[in-house]
């Protein structure tokens, strides 16, 4: 459920609203996925809306 939320969320435009460490709360629900497909995606996402401490 996290990461339904999250992805609705960031389809929604919230990391642009957000601070640098909220935008990595948010993401964490794609960092503990099971799936590869979202394991990429969650890279993508920090590597462009996260904090480089966290990526």
């Amino acid at each position: 459920m996290a990461l339904a939320l999250a992805q609705e969320a960031v389809a929604a435009g919230a990391l642009k609203q957000l601070t640098a460490d909220q935008r990595s709360f948010l993401l964490l629900p794609y960092m503990h996925s099971e799936s590869k497909v979202i394991h990429t995606l969650a890279e993508q996402l920090y590597r462009e809306h996260a904090p480089d401490s966290n990526y």
